[in-house]
């Protein structure tokens, strides 16, 4: 009995990912610390909080739902060209019948060192790890000694007994950025990598001898925003994620146009762009940007071979930011030292 309460649970570790492949969000570059914890703080502004909410596989079961909230804040280092980043980044990610949840919250900390005079080129290195914890509910599962009489109700007792629901385990990563300007039209560009569940992690239900390890998980980044016209311009990014025998790569890019001359900081950026996972989806992408406040809308065009069974559907993804600055001061020196995304 205790044998087959194992291989149920194995089996929904395996499914959530947590051995296998990690959860993704079609619009990455607006969870930046999720894609590498050495983004934090590659931004225009002080401060920065972003939320997304991803709902997937809808047309085919029950939905996968993750969400995740990033904060960021940028400060100067007293007397020097360097800036730090400290941060926060929290996910919820729920799956399957029995609502197998992981709940994660990594505390972020990023260091900036100004390479040049200039204050424009910066390598950045940065640390993230916390705690997550796993948990799903029994009472949402099936098994066979509930058909009684070739029927079933959930009413029907169960022999499947579980010592434990829930778990817990820690989780460490780290990553390295280099980030700068590009010509002389105000274009800015950065590059990192980045190496996630450092420590290996073990997952375990029942006892410390059973469980999955997570599997560390190695990506690659890539973004450049480049100017057009002066109300015209085009960001573009790239990630390859490699886990374990998983690969997966994602492109794309968005264009904008704004209310005003970029240097005149516009009422309202307008964006429309489409990204593309390799062999999986296409993502068209829309998002306007107030001030103080943006929000973007895409939906995951399924091309997989699972395009059969979804009808070409996948996901619908959500996302909102808030970002500026705490004082005016602060916004003279960060303007002229931030790369500008």
């Amino acid at each position: 009995m205790r044998r087959i309460a194992y291989i149920f649970i194995a089996g929904l570790i395996y499914a959530a990912g947590l051995h296998g492949q990690d959860f993704t969000f079609s619009q990455f570059h607006e969870q930046p610390m999720l894609r590498n914890p050495a983004l934090a703080g590659v931004f225009t502004g002080e401060f920065r909080m972003t939320a997304i909410h991803r709902t997937q596989w809808a047309s085919v079961t029950i939905p996968y739902e993750t969400s995740a909230l990033g904060l960021e804040y940028k400060l100067p280092m007293a007397g020097q060209k360097d800036f730090m980043t400290i941060g926060l980044q929290t996910v919820m990610d729920v799956a399957g019948d029995v609502r197998l949840k992981r709940s994660m919250i990594y505390p972020v900390l990023n260091y900036h060192k100004s390479l040049d005079e200039s204050s424009n080129t910066f390598l950045s290195l940065a640390f993230m790890g916390g705690r997550v914890t796993t948990q799903f509910d029994p009472t949402k599962a099936t098994f066979d000694d509930q058909f009684v009489n070739g029927s079933f109700s959930p009413s029907n007792p169960t022999n499947q007994i579980f010592s434990s629901t829930a778990t817990g385990y820690w989780d460490l990563s780290t990553g390295i950025s280099l980030s700068s300007t590009l010509g002389q039209r105000g274009g800015n560009w950065y590059m990192g990598a980045a190496w996630f569940h450092v420590n290996r992690p073990r997952v375990q239900f029942l006892n410390q001898n059973e469980g999955y390890q997570v599997t560390d998980r190695w990506m690659a980044n890539i973004g450049v925003s480049l100017p057009l016209q002066a109300h015209t311009r085009i960001q573009a990014y790239a990630d390859f994620m490699k886990q374990g025998n998983q690969q997966q790569f994602f492109i794309g890019g968005i264009y904008q146009i704004a209310s005003a001359n970029w240097e005149d900081d516009p009422s309202w950026v307008f964006s429309v762009g489409s990204f593309y996972r390799w062999k999986d989806a296409i993502v068209p992408t829309v998002k306007i940007d107030l001030p103080a406040i943006s929000f973007g809308v895409s939906y995951d065009v399924n091309i997989s071979s699972l395009s059969v069974a979804s009808g070409y559907r996948g996901g619908l993804e959500i996302t909102a930011q808030f970002r500026g600055f705490l004082s005016n001061q602060n916004k003279d020196l960060m303007k002229m030292r931030c790369v500008r995304f």
